[in-house]
């Protein structure tokens, strides 16, 4: 008993002689489970929430080619869940799925009546995207706070709270590994940081989104160009002052830096 294999074999009297059998003729063969073994593979892996993971079955049976059908279930924090069935191929058989939440999961493999099986451990992880504001927007005054305020973005892939640190650095040095911890609540949590001494000219900022738990959340960064110019001051002198109508009035504006 079992499912088929197709394979081909020598049919007895099926010869010119007893020794110089014809071709083989190919039949199906069937298959008790211990003539087989099977292999499972996922890719990519780990993988990210809500993008495409494949798992695929080969099924090898000695040289012949595996017929019947594939179950793939999905064991997930204690319970299993049916992924799909899928006809073999050319003895393989793949099912691709983006509806693994974020952890680590165990994809099995069932094959034959057997229940010939084979697992896997999938990891899925949260992605997240790291961007950054100023206030005042670019271009500042030298001289006057900047903050800086770093939003992260993920996917609340596993429902779960994502937490780790935004790390703020400055090209011109001026500060450098600022660390403030910033918490996802659901899809997105900020953390700020002010600088009081930004150089005059071309300012690039990074922030540096730091997971606690690197293995299931990924890190991110985002960067922004803040230029610091120097402040200017416009004055403005009428001579003469006080004037009589009709008489010429001279108006002076002067920049002062």
């Amino acid at each position: 008993s079992g499912d088929p294999i197709l394979g081909n074999i020598y049919v007895a009297g099926n010869t010119a002689n007893d020794d110089n059998p014809k071709a083989p003729l190919d039949i199906i063969l069937i298959g008790d489970g211990a003539k087989f073994t099977i292999a499972l593979t996922s890719a990519p892996n780990p993988s990210a929430f809500a993008s495409p993971a494949t798992f695929t079955v080969t099924v090898n049976a000695g040289g012949a080619v595996a017929a019947g059908t594939v179950t793939f279930t999905d064991t997930f924090n204690g319970v299993t869940t049916p992924l799909g069935t899928v006809t073999l191929s050319a003895s393989q058989a793949a099912l691709t799925t983006s509806a693994l939440a974020v952890g680590v999961h165990t994809i099995t493999a069932t094959y034959g009546t057997n229940s010939t099986t084979a697992t896997v451990t999938q990891t899925v992880y949260e992605a997240t995207s790291t961007t950054l504001t100023a206030v005042p927007a670019s271009p500042s005054a030298l001289g006057t706070p900047v903050v800086f305020t770093a939003t992260v973005s993920g996917t609340n892939g596993g429902g779960q709270t994502v937490s780790g640190t935004i790390t703020f650095t400055d090209s011109a040095m001026t500060f450098n590994n600022n660390t403030v911890a910033v918490t996802i609540n659901g899809i997105t949590g900020t953390a700020s940081y002010t600088a009081n001494a930004l150089p005059q000219g071309a300012n690039v900022i990074t922030a540096v989104f730091t997971p606690s738990n690197p293995t299931l959340v990924y890190p991110s960064t985002g960067t922004l160009s803040q230029d610091v110019q120097v402040a200017t001051a416009l004055t403005v002198a009428s001579a003469p002052n006080p004037s009589i109508y009709g008489t010429l009035v001279t108006f002076t504006v002067r920049s002062e830096e």
